[in-house]
């Protein structure tokens, strides 16, 4: 049997390079600036830069783990520089970990401001961040964010499945094919574009941040909000006659949409040239209303209680809780990686 490849470096630094297969997981934990990953073809995933002996790595069976300690650790033993040198030259400018992994892995990442940008990736993104921006490109497979305000900003060309939980960051999202949507912010704006899975039963939920959506193929849109305007100018979209939201199509897909003040609006398909997946679009603005639900047939029971709403993420959350320890430097970003792995643990096996 083939045994897996190693690029061996620095003692002490790790292996550069590490051949984890096409269903392997890449984790990544660091205080540097920003963090790319992209995609490509091989079994490979490689360290590109910067090829320093600070940059910490180990490699076992299918995973390979890139991590930079805090700045106090810094440099590694036998690097010729100085605890005071290094510090000064992280201060030089902005600092990128650059990475490459086989497309159809899985890659984790772990920071405490750091902008996140990955590309061309099919297996599956999990990113834990306090504050750092996180967009990712060309991707598909399992997407989970949980940033506490970074905005954030999904889009691929297939199947994708998106949970992302934010206190103050915007979301975006767009898919070719919306297999599962879970998007929930206080006061961040939300968008999410792409053809609906007939199997989707997803939901958005905002406390006062404006939703849109730009859904292609059938779906029942179940909305709530206490004081937020609904509408919708979707062309295929009718109303619902004994609830309050939009049925389009067979209405197979299944979407709850709630909020407290914030609008909620429904739009046609966008072109896939055209689609919109910027966190930083402009603020919504007043158009002509197909279907209005103000004007539309009034549903037979009164609007929902604000206590009967889906709740937006609250202070308790315990993985926003984390992110607001790390975005506040009471704690290190491996302790907040350690923390995090203990509650996913913890939730699977409730599970």
């Amino acid at each position: 049997m083939k045994e897996p490849r190693t690029i061996e470096r620095p003692a002490g630094s790790g292996p550069r390079a590490h051949e984890i297969g096409e269903h392997g997981t890449v984790v990544v934990s660091t205080t540097l600036d920003s963090i790319v990953v992209r995609g490509v073809a091989g079994p490979l995933a490689r360290l590109v830069a910067p090829d320093e002996p600070g940059i910490l790595t180990e490699a076992t069976p299918g995973r390979f783990v890139v991590r930079t300690p805090a700045a106090p650790d810094w440099p590694a033993a036998g690097s010729g520089r100085s605890w005071l040198e290094s510090v000064l030259s992280l201060g030089r400018g902005a600092r990128t970990i650059e990475l490459e992994m086989p497309r159809d892995a899985r890659l984790e990442v772990n920071t405490a401001s750091g902008a996140v940008h990955a590309s061309g990736i099919r297996g599956g993104i999990a990113v834990h961040t306090a504050s750092g921006d996180v967009t990712a490109e060309d991707v598909g497979g399992d997407l989970r964010v949980a940033t506490a305000s970074g905005r954030v900003s999904l889009a691929g060309p297939g199947r994708l499945a998106a949970t992302v939980r934010s206190v103050s960051g915007s979301v975006a999202v767009s898919a070719g094919l919306l297999a599962g949507l879970t998007l929930s912010t206080l006061s961040g704006r939300v968008e999410a574009a792409g053809v609906t899975d007939p199997a989707l039963d997803g939901s958005v939920s905002t406390a006062s941040g404006a939703v849109r959506l730009a859904l292609d193929g059938g779906a029942t849109v179940v909305v709530r909000t206490v004081s937020g305007r609904t509408r919708a100018t979707h062309p295929a979209a009718t109303a619902g006659s004994r609830w309050p939201g939009w049925v389009i199509g067979d209405g197979a897909a299944r979407l709850a949409v709630s909020t407290i003040s914030g609008s909620i609006h429904l739009e046609g398909p966008r072109p896939a040239a055209a689609a919109d997946t910027s966190a930083s679009a402009a603020p919504d603005t007043p158009r002509t209303s197909a279907h209005d639900t103000a004007g539309a047939q009034a549903p037979e029971s009164a609007p929902p209680a604000l206590t009967d709403l889906p709740q937006a993420p609250v202070a308790d959350d315990p993985t926003l809780e984390v992110l607001r320890a790390l975005e506040r430097g009471e704690i290190g970003v491996d302790e907040a990686a350690h923390r995090l792995e203990a509650r996913d643990e913890e939730s699977r096996s409730d599970a």
